[in-house]
Formats: structure tokens, C-alpha cells, sequence
């Protein structure tokens, strides 16, 4: 298996700006970039002068894979085009059968059970 390169943070910022994120503010030796993806907010802190550690980097990965899990299970099974955020109650807001959202939440179990 390869090694993940470790970036340090300032490294990972520099790569952070390229990407559209900003760094709003800085506190003590942290940096808070954020990001406005799809109206939705990601948060990121880093610290600057220290690797990124790996489980950090996988962790991120594997809340990457599963968002986009839980994407897919909302279009297939629950009709929706996005999960994020449309600031327009007749967008946000959905009737749904109970059946759909067991449906939904079965599906949720079993992906969550096949990625152990």
C-alpha cells in the first residue's frame, strides 16, 4: 500500500485557496477556511506549521464517500435532487410516504453495513 503524501497546513491552505476556499479568520496559530458549496458551509481548521495527519485525511475521504452515499440514496428512493440547502420553502420542504422513508433508512443501514 502507498503513502499518502503529509502536506503541512500551510501547504493544505495554499491548496484550499486554489480550490475557492477563504480564510475568514485566524486564531492563535489556526486557520478557519470556509467554502460555499451548493449553499451549503464547510468548515475546515488547520494549523499551520504541523502534517496533516492520515487519519485526518482518510476521515475526510470516508465522510466524502458517504455523503455521496446518502446523495444517492435521497434521488433514488426519496426523489429529491439535492440535499443541500435551496432557502425556499416550496424547495426544502417535501411530502413524503412512511414507506419511502423506511425504504430510505434501510438503505442507509445496509450501505452503512457493506462499508464495514
Amino acid at each position: 500500500m502507498s503513502t499518502l503524501p503529509r502536506p503541512t497546513g500551510k501547504e493544505l491552505v495554499r491548496a484550499l485557496e486554489r480550490a475557492g476556499f477563504v480564510v475568514e479568520r485566524m486564531r492563535g496559530s489556526h486557520y478557519f477556511p470556509r467554502h460555499y458549496f451548493r449553499s451549503r458551509r464547510i468548515d475546515l481548521i488547520v494549523r499551520p506549521n504541523r502534517a496533516i495527519n492520515v487519519i485526518t485525511m482518510t476521515n475526510t475521504n470516508q465522510a466524502t464517500q458517504m455523503n455521496q452515499t446518502v446523495a444517492e440514496i435521497a434521488a433514488r428512493i426519496l426523489g429529491g435532487e439535492t440535499l443541500a440547502t435551496q432557502n425556499r420553502d416550496a424547495l426544502d420542504f417535501h411530502e413524503l410516504a412512511v414507506w419511502n422513508i423506511q425504504r430510505a433508512l434501510e438503505a442507509a443501514y445496509e450501505a452503512g453495513r457493506a462499508a464495514r
